[in-house]
This record gives structure tokens, C-alpha cells and sequence, in this order.
């Protein structure tokens, strides 16, 4: 069997319409979103770039002064969270805003919060109390600069703590002079910027190339035992990068940080994560009594956000985890929310049980309750945006918006028209949408036999629910039929392109930007073991952290 491949339809901006203008065996190429084809790399010449000057965002500061200093005061999160990050909901990646008064003040007063509040964590024992100073200064520097300090950067920071004493201050708070040095400088909150020869691209080694990997894979600085094996060279080394790599990812810090790129790949149009798409959620009282708008203690869309958290932290974690478990696992986390919704035995009181999926239809992540009700509609559930959430975000195929003239009203059930699939049918086919419908709505329509909150259906209206579908993706030059989401999930899992999709999302994610079309083609030839082999998480970060997109920045 070929590779499956999908056949490569323009969609025209003005008015939806699609044509094949593509062979049958030739991956599409497009803007950003969409990986390169397989011929598309040729010719594209990679020329150094230089680093973007890149600010920690509020989380990973906040995280980094939790770990070193146990700093329970949240001041980043609190002074900065609001303010300090640019979010591109599209391609799914945060970049905090580097230059900004507002900015500027909240780093210095979260730097003084923090560091009145740590000194007490920290007492001098010895009868030295500027030796303790100095041990401060050296070991959680190290820590916080991600490096070893100067004897020179030492000293500056000692002089300040001579200061405070010299002034009448006392220990602690000479000791919280040091501390507020450390936080407030430049070399705690900016990334390293890489060195390099004259000419040379400027690659990441040492210390730099273990703070970026920290951050991007447990969202927090490196601990002693990366920088130790940084400043011994071993990062610069396969067989060392990898020993690393195998430590971090094992870490219940890579889980959290992986799921926290899935969030965001799995999220709707114009939010940021799956989960911040949910918290509102609400569904019609009539139509879907069960299920709890927010309220003080939350609702039911956060439940199935937090159940989704559960089954992202199992079938999504980077060490042991594939992306083909990620899609047609049969598992279904239940909280009560969620079986009050899909009428399933409620597990025991305040549990989250993890079951066998009700149905063979249920499968995998997309045919979790969060990411149905995510994609779902207030009354009935939403062929078009789940069709269209596949085809941007796991296919990156650059789907443009309808026209501002189509009318985009749906008629109301009723009649003839019984099911959601009857409802959306007749609309869709005018000439001004089909094209683009064409592509769209064969894969919502595989996700029918789900509801507004994920219910397993057979049935809607007395009518007999129709999940089957021609997708607009060919093995060996025919389209593949389905019959409902398992059989779609099974498809999507096997699919490289898919992969390809997902990959270059990652990256995206870890870099917090855009990639040059060099960049893209890195990316895509040091993920082929992704790819191209069982879809091992492992293997797709390992191709991206070790892309010269990740080393070495390189010009569009």
C-alpha cells in the first residue's frame, strides 16, 4: 500500500469553490501551515539568520522561581500573565512581548516580590554570613541564568548584598538584595544568545541548547543535572543529547508540557487551547437538560476538559506514547460529568475512572467528549467546524474563510430534514460553498453518530444517523470510504501527511514562531523517523529539537 496522500483542491477566496490541480501521489504545498511536498525543498537555499532576542514567558519564569526558590507568592503569574503574551491562535504558539513598559515594571516588582518573600527559605547556618551570600549568589544563579556565573557577575551581586549591611540592613535582607540581582537582570528573564564564528550560523551548544530544551520540554529552566551535562560537552554529543533527551522526557514535567501543545493543536477556531474553548461551554436546556452551564463551582465543559487532561496525559505522553494510540485508542476517561452526559454508570464519588470506549465508533482523542463538545454547537452538533478543525489543523491544509456575502444561516429541523447531516446537506451544496464543502463536510459528516456533548447516537429525531463518507484522501490513487470517526481515526493515524501536519506544528509551538520555508524543511527531513515509522512521540521531538531550525535559525 502507498503512502496515503491527499488529493489538492484550491480553494478561491472569493468564492468557496475547489478544484483538483494536483496528481494523485503529490502531497500539497501552501503557506505556512502546510508542510512542504516532496520535491518542494528543492533548490531552497538555507542562509544564517540571527536569534530573535525571545523573553521567558510569565508561565516558565513563574515555574523556574516555584522549583528554585519554592516561591509560593505567584507574582509573575499575577504581575505578568495578563500582559506578556502575543498569541497566534492559528498556528498555536505563545511569544512573549520583549519590549514594553508595562512589561518592564512587572518584571522588576515580581523580581522584589519574589525575592522577599524566598530569603527566609534560605537562613545562614555558618558563622560567615557573607560566605552563605556568596553561596546564594553561585548556586541559584547557576539555576536562574541557566550557567555557571563569573567570578566578576559573583561580585557584583556581593557588592550589592556589602551594601545593604554596610547601611545597617540585616542578613536577610542583604541575602534579599542578592536574590532581587539575580531575578531582576537580564540573564533571567532572556534566553542565552547563542555565540558563533564569524560567518558561521550561530548554533545552539552548552548551556543554551540545555535551557531551550528545559523550557520547551518541562515549561522551566534546567535543573543541576542538564547543566552539569551541558557544561561537560555531552550535550554536544549524540549519544549525550540523546541520554538527556531520555531524562527529560521520562519527567512528569515533559507529559504536562507535551499536553499542553496538544491542548493547543486540538483547539477550535479563535481560542487558544481546547480548554479555554470549553471552560464557557453551554448547551441548549431543552435539548440537552444534563448537561451544567458555568457556575461558581464551574461546569460541565470543564469537567470534560479536565477528563481530556487525563487521556492526554496517557495516550499523549512524549516517552512512551505514539501517534497512533494518540488517535484510535479505545480508552474513555469518565468523571461523573461525563457519564451524566453520555449516560454511562457514574464512577465512584469525585472519581475519574478510565474505561473501554462504549462503542468501536469512540476512538481515540478526537472521540473524547472535550474535543466533540469543543467542536459541538449549542443545539446539535457541528459537522462543518469539526471538518473543518481536521482539515486546518491536522492536515494544515490552508482552508480559507467563507465569503462575507454567503449566507451562512442553517434551516431549522423538520419536515424532511430530520438529521443534522439532512441540515447542513442542502445549504452547503449552493454553488458559492461547495467547493470547499466538498472537502469539509465528508469528514464532520464521519463524526455524526457523536452529539453536541459527545453522546453516542444511532438515532436523531427518529431518523437513522448517516456517518459514512468519502474523504477527500486517496490510497493508491482511490478515495478511502469510512463509516463514523473509528474508522476516520484509523485512517488519520496512518496518514504522513497527518504526521507531517502535527510535526511542523510542534516546532512551530517550540520555537514560538513561524518557520522559514528552510525551516520547514528541516523540520520535515529530521522527523521522517516520526513520520515514517509507529508515530513515537519520542522520535518526533527528537527530530525537532535536533532540526537546524531548533540549532540554528536560518533566513526565509
Amino acid at each position: 500500500m502507498r503512502p496515503l496522500t491527499r488529493l489538492f483542491f484550491v480553494c478561491a477566496l472569493a468564492a468557496c469553490e475547489a478544484t483538483i490541480t494536483k496528481p494523485v501521489g503529490v502531497t500539497p504545498t501552501g503557506p505556512d501551515d502546510t508542510p512542504p511536498a516532496p520535491d518542494a525543498c528543492e533548490g531552497i537555499v538555507s542562509a544564517p539568520g540571527a536569534w530573535p532576542l525571545q523573553r521567558l514567558t510569565s508561565r516558565q519564569l513563574q515555574r523556574t522561581v516555584t522549583r528554585v526558590l519554592g516561591d509560593d507568592t505567584h507574582a509573575y503569574d499575577l504581575r505578568l500573565a495578563a500582559t506578556d503574551e502575543v498569541l497566534d491562535a492559528r498556528l498555536r504558539y505563545a511569544l512573549a512581548v520583549s519590549a514594553n513598559p508595562v512589561v518592564a515594571e512587572g518584571l522588576v516588582l515580581a523580581a522584589e516580590d519574589v525575592s522577599i518573600a524566598a530569603v527566609s527559605r534560605f537562613p545562614c547556618s555558618g558563622a560567615d554570613p557573607r560566605a552563605c551570600a556568596s553561596d546564594l549568589a553561585t548556586r541559584l544563579g547557576r539555576l536562574l541564568w541557566r550557567r555557571t556565573l563569573t567570578s566578576a557577575e559573583v561580585n557584583r551581586l556581593l557588592a550589592d548584598y556589602d551594601a545593604t549591611r554596610i547601611e545597617g540592613g540585616s542578613y536577610a535582607e542583604g541575602a534579599s538584595s542578592v536574590l532581587h540581582g539575580l531575578l531582576a537582570a537580564p540573564d533571567f528573564f532572556f534566553l542565552q544568545q547563542p555565540g558563533g564564528e564569524s560567518g558561521a550560523a550561530p548554533r545552539l551548544t552548552g548551556t543554551r541548547l540545555a535551557e531551550r530544551l528545559a523550557f520547551t520540554l518541562w515549561h522551566e529552566g534546567p535543573d543541576a543535572e542538564l547543566l552539569d551535562a551541558a557544561e561537560a560537552g555531552m550535550l554536544d554529543t549524540p549519544a549525550g543529547l540523546d541520554a538527556a533527551l531520555d531524562r527529560l522526557l521520562a519527567d512528569p514535567r515533559a507529559t504536562e508540557a507535551f499536553g499542553d501543545f496538544l491542548v493547543h493543536w486540538l483547539s477550535p477556531e479563535k481560542a487558544t487551547t481546547v480548554n479555554v474553548a470549553l471552560a464557557p461551554a453551554t448547551r441548549h436546556p431543552g435539548l440537552y437538560p444534563a448537561f451544567r452551564a458555568p457556575g461558581a463551582v464551574g461546569g460541565d465543559g470543564e469537567a470534560f476538559g479536565a477528563a481530556l487532561s487525563t487521556f492526554l496525559s496517557r495516550a499523549g505522553r512524549p516517552d512512551t506514547g505514539t501517534f497512533t494510540s494518540l488517535l484510535t485508542s479505545d480508552e474513555l476517561v469518565v468523571n461523573e460529568a461525563v457519564a451524566r452526559n453520555l449516560d454511562l454508570p457514574a464512577p465512584a464519588s469525585g472519581a475519574t475512572e478510565v474505561r473501554k470506549s462504549e462503542t468501536a465508533r469512540r476512538r481515540g482523542v478526537l472521540g473524547q467528549p472535550g474535543v466533540l463538545t469543543a467542536l459541538g454547537r449549542f443545539e446539535a452538533s457541528d459537522p462543518v467546524h469539526r471538518g473543518v478543525f481536521l482539515l486546518r489543523h491536522a492536515m494544515c491544509f490552508p482552508l480559507p474563510s467563507p465569503d462575507a456575502n454567503v449566507n451562512t444561516t442553517l434551516p431549522e429541523l423538520g419536515g424532511e430534514l430530520k438529521t443534522t447531516r439532512d441540515r447542513f446537506t442542502a445549504p452547503t451544496q449552493a454553488a458559492a460553498c461547495a467547493g470547499c464543502h466538498a472537502l469539509i463536510n465528508p469528514l464532520g459528516f464521519s463524526f455524526e453518530n457523536f452529539d453536541a456533548v459527545g453522546k453516542y447516537r444511532e438515532t436523531e429525531n427518529g431518523a437513522p444517523v448517516d456517518a459514512t463518507a468519502t474523504l477527500p484522501i486517496t490510497v493508491d490513487g482511490k478515495k478511502v470510504a469510512v463509516d463514523g470517526l473509528g474508522e476516520l481515526a484509523d485512517v488519520l493515524a496512518r496518514d504522513p501527511d497527518v504526521r507531517e501536519c502535527l510535526a511542523k506544528q510542534f516546532a512551530s509551538w517550540a520555537l514560538h514562531r513561524t518557520l522559514t520555508p528552510a525551516e520547514a524543511c528541516a523540520v520535515r527531513d529530521s522527523t521522517k523517523a516520526f513520520t515514517t515509522g509507529d508515530g513515537a512521540f519520542k522520535d518526533l521531538v527528537r527530530g525537532v529539537v535536533t532540526a537546524s531550525s531548533f540549532n540554528a535559525p536560518v533566513l526565509p
